[in-house]
């Protein structure tokens, strides 16, 4: 049997969305029930079909940047995405289709689609609960989950990412959708572990990796750094904020920031070998999303200064040793936690111990084998 993954995202990239994707695909492909896995995925790259392995096909398709700034053309874009993505799922006739989504829209022309067919929808985000109290956001939002709820009526398996997102959707549906926690992989696990231990330096080299957008509210990292005078800061990554970052530090003269932009996946590694902490943040309407990043912050035995609100993200990495974890938009906070950071010592029975959590709990592989049985349970019956 043939199962399609459609995803708005690149794929792979070595993010968030595509790790996810690539280990659903890889243990569907472990199935004695399934022969074939094709992904349909979106980037900047030229539009290209091409096989992985000989189980597994990649589709891309080519679409021009978003600017997400714009949220009306950011909008259409994505529906004009969603449709051309369908065009190509649709002719692959495969035994069930997987849609990963935060957004949304990619649900629009399976909604307008009479044609019945298998699908298995994985929310990676309930992006509905992000908006603000304002007349535009509320009726945004509600028309979202409108799209949500209609297309889940045509889903025979519903997928999220963490408890509290497991709880929203019982509200809103009646009934649990089934919990296929992130993490991290084997393969990125080990990858992680490999990297050196930081040598050492007058400064204290903190990090962030990802992306550089509205949820991160990274300003609030170069305003609260202000009041500490050896520490250099590195943000790798692009995204909508980057440039009105670079001109905040440019106008305010702050030296002690270094942009990399958007770096290699194999880069990324460097970056972590060389800081001292590495750092993460989503500000406080965010509050059901988990920073997946951070699991690899972890496995690479660093400290970690987080920036959440209340909700699943914290509850997760406080189980963890080496991290220290501040309210977003506060700076007493902030600085209090970093002086605690730079108190703890790093041993190796403790990197050992957040390993060994990690794998017990947050292995990709471990929460996609539950997709993957829920699937064929459909497609065999």
């Amino acid at each position: 049997m043939k199962i399609s993954i459609v995803t708005s995202f690149p794929f792979p990239d070595g993010k968030a969305t595509a790790n996810r994707v690539k280990v659903f695909a890889d243990e569907l492909l472990k199935s004695s029930y399934i022969d074939s896995v094709e992904v349909f995925c979106c980037s900047g790259d030229s539009s290209s079909s091409y096989l992985m392995n000989n189980s597994l096909r990649v589709t891309n398709l080519k679409v021009d940047p978003i600017d997400k700034n714009r949220l009306f053309m950011r909008a259409f874009c994505e529906l004009s995405m969603a449709f051309r993505l369908w065009r190509q799922a649709r002719v692959s006739c495969a035994d069930l289709t997987l849609i990963s989504v935060p957004s949304m829209l990619l649900l629009v022309p399976l909604i307008l689609n009479p044609r019945k067919f298998r699908i298995a929808l994985d929310l990676r985000d309930a992006v509905w609960t992000y908006f603000g109290r304002g007349l535009f956001p509320r009726l945004a939002a509600k028309l979202l989950l409108t799209l949500f709820k209609v297309a889940a009526k045509r889903a025979e398996i519903i997928s999220v990412t963490n408890t509290e997102e497991f709880e929203q959707i019982k509200q809103v549906l009646g009934y649990p959708a089934l919990l296929v926690p992130n993490g991290i992989s084997e393969t990125k696990l080990d990858e992680m572990r490999s990297i050196k231990w930081p040598s050492p330096s007058v400064l204290t080299r903190l990090t962030y990796i990802g992306n550089v957008g509205i949820a991160q509210e990274l300003d609030q990292l170069i305003d609260f750094s202000r009041d500490i005078s050896d520490l250099m800061i590195t943000i790798v990554g692009d995204g909508a904020k980057l440039e009105a970052l670079k001109r905040k530090c440019e106008c305010d003269n702050i030296s002690n920031i270094f942009f990399s932009g958007l770096v290699p996946a194999a880069a990324v590694k460097g970056y972590i070998d060389s800081a001292d902490i590495l750092f993460a943040q989503i500000g406080a309407k965010y509050k059901t999303a988990v920073p997946t990043k951070v699991f690899e912050y972890i496995a690479s035995g660093r400290k970690v200064l987080l920036g959440l609100p209340e909700g699943p993200a914290r509850k997760i990495f406080s189980e963890f040793h080496g991290i220290e974890i501040f309210e977003v938009g506060n700076r007493e906070c902030f600085l209090e936690a970093y002086n605690r950071l730079l108190k703890i010592e790093i041993t190796e029975e403790r990197n050992n111990n957040n390993v060994d959590l990690l794998r017990v709990r947050y292995l990709r592989e471990k929460s996609a084998k539950r997709l993957v049985q829920a699937i064929e349970n459909v497609i065999v019956l």
